[in-house]
Parts: structure tokens; C-alpha cells; sequence
């Protein structure tokens, strides 16, 4: 799939986060144009600013993790122990659409019918 238009920009995120830097700017136009072809592949019918939001958020989970999945690292002097817990299950870390997400893209929702096969149904 060609990349779309981004459904964000930079300083979309800004507005929304927080100032960024120049090259955590640099990187955020490059998560912006990836997070708005994975919008686009689920449905590139959805609203723009929906679109948008969508966007900006999935980009703010990924940068402010940001340092390979870790939520929490501790140290010790005495006898060296070090550890880190990683979270890439609740969506921090990775770039991807959560279920809420996907309620707002109109994504993701299950749905039930049936078919006559060989019947013609009449109301």
C-alpha cells in the first residue's frame, strides 16, 4: 500500500502532548505517516479529525515509552542486581490501534447474520 496523507502533523501532537523536540520531531513525522497508513488500511473511510486523534494518540503512547518497552527499572550497588519490566501487552511501546481506538475508527466490531441458501426470503 502507497503511504496516504498523514491524518496528523507534528504539531498536531504538540498541541495535544507536549513540545517536542527537534529530533523527536523529526522522529514523530515518521510515526505520524506509519500510525496514518495503519489507520488507513483498517478504514480509509473514517472521519478526518477522528482520524486524526486516533493518530496522535498512538504516536504519544509509543514516544513516551520510548525506550524499548520498559515502564520501570530498578538498581542495586551491593552485589549487582538490575532489573526492568516490560509492557509491550498494553499497547505501550508499539505502534498499534487499541479497541477503543478501533470503536471510534468504526473498526473491530463483530457482527451476526445468516443466509438461506436456497430459499428466497420473503417479508
Amino acid at each position: 500500500m502507497a503511504d496516504v496523507d498523514p491524518y496528523a502533523t507534528a504539531e498536531d501532537l504538540q498541541s495535544r502532548w507536549r513540545e517536542l523536540t527537534e529530533a523527536e520531531l523529526a522522529r514523530a513525522e515518521v510515526l505520524i505517516q506509519d500510525a496514518s497508513n495503519m489507520v488507513a488500511s483498517r478504514n480509509p473511510k473514517a472521519s478526518a479529525e477522528i482520524c486524526k486523534a486516533v493518530v496522535c494518540e498512538m504516536v504519544r503512547r509509543v514516544m513516551s515509552v520510548d525506550r524499548g518497552g520498559i515502564t520501570s527499572q530498578s538498581q542495586t550497588a551491593g552485589s549487582f542486581s538490575e532489573s526492568f519490566n516490560y509492557s509491550t501487552s498494553s499497547g505501550y511501546g508499539d505502534l498499534r490501534i487499541m479497541p477503543s481506538e478501533e470503536k471510534l475508527l468504526g473498526i473491530g466490531s463483530m457482527r451476526m447474520g445468516y443466509v438461506y441458501p436456497n430459499e428466497v426470503y420473503k417479508a
